[in-house]
């Protein structure tokens, strides 16, 4: 005897038929409803975009250990900007994009909040 049940799974509405085992034997029968996939839209990457200015916000709450860049100075994508201990880590913060030191917001030693302005890029 096949019953059928409403389930929602991540947020999408399910039909499903499941059916009762008898004799502790179960016809397998399998149906796959159709899913909706919803693609996200595409992201331009920052080389695509004409960059204007660039925040370097912190990605966790941490300690500043060591500035490499100072006001002024010239930074190439992926080049390191500073190193911020979290959880007994050491984590080096990156440039995203080439541009121009606007502002170091941070001196070394001091406390940093998630999501706090680092570094201004322009």
């Amino acid at each position: 005897m096949m019953r059928k049940f409403h389930i929602i799974v991540n947020g999408v509405s399910y039909e499903v038929e499941v059916e009762e085992i008898k004799d502790n034997v179960a016809t397998p029968k399998i149906q796959t409803p159709p899913i909706a996939v919803k693609s996200a839209p595409a992201r331009p990457s920052a080389k695509s975009m004409a960059v204007q200015a660039a925040k370097v916000e912190s990605p966790m709450p941490g300690i500043v250990l060591k500035v490499f860049v100072k006001e002024g100075q010239e930074v190439k994508e992926g080049e390191v900007l500073l190193i911020l201990e979290a959880m007994k880590l050491e984590n080096e913060i990156y440039a995203p994009v080439d541009g121009i030191v606007t502002g170091v917001h941070v001196t070394e030693g001091a406390s940093v909040a998630n999501n706090e302005l680092l570094i201004s890029l322009e």
